[in-house]
């Protein structure tokens, strides 16, 4: 009896027995490298049901914009609102937290629900895909509807955690679902998808600001409820406005859902041992299986390690670009006394619209540069940028031109880095190892800028900087090490095993 096991470092394991002993159907090893070159090497266009993967890549965008819409948002309305439920603004922090949470619990069962679903046929699956797909863009819009109506603090920061399990559902389910229709590939389509996110933080001030003037040109300004230091208007109106328009805007998802989403592909990495005619394993299907269960837990360990050095990552590296963007304004205007109030905003724009527009140049540099070229040119550029603001953190003319040059230099880092696995490492993606990256991130976006503010308490404003050049560069070293200690098995080692007239050859990815 021919026994042929194919076994890959990534946890794909497929085993098919043959019969018949005499006859062996077996790709020879250089064409099998061959076909696999030619596809890696081959244009995206042209990659086999690219048309297909291209529709539920631009879906997955729209998604992506209307989740970006509905996080940002908050940030122009959030005085707002702390009018309406009668609470000074600092004590709205509490939404932020309970948004945090309640993010961290949904990635994770989002993540394992995605898993789950990943072992069932593709009905099954699509059916799934398509529910969580249609039911997060409903409790987004019911939410945001209800926000701005709402009077009492503990109930705001509900119904956001609700809208939290919405929009973690929406993020979730594309960026695990787009690494997986693209696999290796996957590197310029994730570009594009967090670019659309892009889109929807710069739509969000938009429909806030849009929504004031139609409203004030309707009802007036507003109620005057503060004369000083500034006039201060109460503009329920006009931010319930835009949050009922923000939220029926999100159904646009659901006819999108039907009309777009192709069936998706997926790798199994379940063994599918076919029986023999014995009902007791022969001592030759004893050692293939063996040998299969111990490749499945070496990959197993090696995706755990590489989950949790990205992780890690992200965690520097979101925190500081969150940190950054939140603190740079209160460095320049308020500590150090070097710019005016308009002049720190502007700065604060200048950082995250160089952060937009580096997204939307990585769309078309991921075409030409590999995954590792581009995390490399990223954290030398963001490195140079980070040492030069600290160097001359009291120069406005190289704060303006670093701020510039770090936010282009994060810019593609994230959707960079969640390809990663798939492109750099040949790890096939699940939900669990994605919702793990995206924890670590969302806690990075809330420790470190804590610790920034607090490490200014005892080292005074320069200790922010400081925090930011150990964030920046411990999150360097880690991408040193992810992509140049775990790079992708490039050679095919072939074992051939006899034992009597059993006989076995088994292929390993190295």
């Amino acid at each position: 009896m021919n026994k042929e096991v194919e076994l890959s470092d990534i946890g794909d394991v497929t085993a098919d027995i043959d019969i018949d002993a005499n006859e062996e159907h077996q790709i020879p090893e250089s064409d099998q490298v061959q076909i696999l070159k030619k596809t890696e090497d081959m244009p995206l266009h042209k990659l086999p049901d690219f048309k297909d993967n291209m529709m539920s890549t631009l879906l997955f965008c729209w998604v992506f914009m209307l989740t970006g819409i509905s996080i940002t948002i908050l940030g122009p309305t959030l005085p707002q609102l702390a009018l309406n439920v009668g609470e000074p603004h600092d004590q709205m922090g509490w939404v932020l937290t309970g948004k945090a949470i309640t993010s961290i619990l949904c990635n994770i069962l989002t993540g394992l629900a995605l898993d789950y679903f990943k072992k069932s046929s593709e009905s099954k699956r699509m059916t799934a895909y398509k529910t969580l797909l249609v039911t997060s863009p409903f409790i987004i819009c019911g939410t945001m509807c209800a926000i701005p109506f709402v009077r009492s603090l503990w109930l705001i920061i509900f119904i956001n955690a609700i809208a939290e399990i919405g929009t973690s559902l929406s993020g979730l389910c594309v960026s695990v679902l787009m690494v997986w229709i693209w696999k290796e590939r996957v590197n310029t389509p994730i570009q594009l998808l967090h670019f659309a996110f892009g889109v929807g933080g710069v739509v969000a001030p938009l429909i806030v600001y849009i929504a004031d003037a139609v409203v004030t040109n309707i009802k007036g300004p507003g109620e005057i409820v503060q004369t000083t230091p500034k006039v201060v208007y109460n503009k329920r109106d006009h931010v319930a406005a835009a949050y009922v328009f923000s939220g029926l805007f999100c159904l646009t998802v659901i006819p999108l859902v039907f009309l777009m989403l192709r069936p998706i592909k997926i790798n199994e990495s379940t063994v599918q041992l076919e029986q023999t005619t014995s009902d007791e394993p022969t001592h030759q299907e004893q050692l293939n299986l063996s040998m299969l269960e111990s490749e499945k837990d070496r990959a197993s360990k090696r995706r755990i390690v590489v989950s949790v050095l990205i992780g890690l990552a992200l965690f520097n590296y979101v925190g500081a670009e969150i940190g950054y963007g939140a603190v740079i304004y209160s460095y320049v205007v308020e500590w150090m006394g070097m710019a005016t109030q308009g002049e720190g905003q502007l700065l604060t724009s200048v950082f995250w619209g160089s952060f937009t527009i580096g997204r939307l140049l990585a769309v078309p540099l991921s075409n030409v540069l590999s995954p590792k070229n581009m995390i490399l040119i990223d954290i030398l550029g963001g490195m140079i940028s980070v040492t030069a603001i600290l160097i001359f953190n009291s120069n406005m003319i190289a704060l303006w031109v670093f701020t510039a040059a770090f936010g282009i230099s994060l810019a593609s880092q994230y959707p960079t880095t969640i390809s990663l696995p798939a492109s750099h490492m040949g790890i096939e993606v699940t939900g669990w190892m994605t919702a793990t990256m995206v924890i670590f991130a969302g806690f990075g976006a809330f420790v470190v800028p804590l610790l920034m503010t607090k490490a200014t308490l005892f080292g005074g404003p320069i200790a922010f900087l400081y925090v930011l050049f150990a964030t920046s560069l411990i999150a360097s070293l880690l991408y040193l090490v992810l992509l140049y200690g775990f790079k992708k098995p490039k050679a095919v080692k072939r074992i051939q095993v006899s034992d009597g007239d059993d006989a076995a050859t088994a292929s390993i990815q190295e």
